[in-house]
């Protein structure tokens, strides 16, 4: 089955799954994002075969969020490298799911005098932040 979904930017497209947003977007978005924000050396570090072990080990003995035990899809560091954590030690990771991730990191940014402001003192609860990172109205999708 074939869905629909609208694009701000590039108009109708179709997909075969309801998962995901507009192809055009996201490849423009990660490219920016490498171009500009991303740490070069750490994305060398992030694409190493030592990384995606460790990180598939982290994820298959902890798939659930250390914060909220909703099923985890990123391995974060506690410490973060450039504060002197292990870049490999599976002491210094822990498994989160994207909510969590982009809580504690807007929070680490904030910390560090960086970034937008907390929005934890905003939301009632991560519960909502799951429901609406995971909703379809929230994506622009548009089913037939």
């Amino acid at each position: 089955m074939n869905y629909k979904r609208i694009c701000p930017i590039h108009g109708i497209y179709t997909k075969e799954t309801k998962e995901g947003g507009c192809p055009h977007c996201k490849k423009t978005s990660t490219r920016q994002y490498d171009k500009n924000y991303r740490n070069q050396e750490n994305d060398t570090f992030y694409h190493s075969r030592e990384w995606k072990r460790v990180r598939g080990l982290q994820l298959s003995k902890y798939p659930l969020c250390a914060m909220c035990s909703h099923p985890a899809n990123i391995v974060d560091h506690i410490v973060e490298i450039k504060d002197g954590g292990a870049k490999l030690s599976l002491s210094n990771l822990q498994s989160l799911c994207t909510a969590c991730h982009n809580q504690k990191t807007s929070d680490q940014k904030q910390q560090r005098g960086g970034g937008i402001k907390s929005l934890k003192s905003q939301s009632p609860t991560t519960e909502l932040t799951h429901i609406f990172s995971q909703s379809s109205i929230s994506r622009g999708r548009v089913d037939e």
